[in-house]
């Protein structure tokens, strides 16, 4: 008998898929992402180099998801911080957003939406806050 139910519990597990793709309410509803609706603006940027610090409406991020699309405002330079000003497709899933096809890593630290792009090679990590 209880070969039986080990045999069940392990089909069951196997069974079990877990799905990749989470979309921005599960995410909310599960509690990782609070709230990714709405206009973010860049504080700050590291990799390598030094910290590098951006005053409130340099760089704006506005996220819409029902639209799924994404909104840059760059005060800063042509292409950098990110990406250029312009209106961007937007999807996100479990640990990555992509903006106009380009895939990044987020996260949330307290209230700020972090952004990485590629870490793990040293890449930038880039702060967002709401202002209010």
């Amino acid at each position: 008998m209880r070969n039986l139910t080990l045999f069940v519990a392990l089909l069951l597990f196997i069974a079990c898929k877990k799905d990749d793709t989470t979309t921005p309410q599960q995410i909310i509803d599960n509690g990782g992402i609070d709230v990714i609706d709405g206009e973010w603006h860049l504080q700050s940027s590291m990799s390598l180099g030094p910290l590098l610090s951006y005053e409130p409406g340099d760089f704006i991020l506005t996220i819409d998801t029902d639209m799924e699309q994404a909104q840059i405002e760059n005060n800063v330079s042509a292409d950098e911080p990110i990406i250029a000003t312009g209106e961007y497709s937007y999807s996100l899933t479990t640990d990555s957003i992509f903006i106009d096809l380009l895939r990044y890593g987020h996260f949330m630290d307290s209230l700020d939406l972090i952004i990485t792009d590629r870490p793990e090679l040293d890449g930038p990590m880039y702060r967002f806050i709401r202002i209010e």
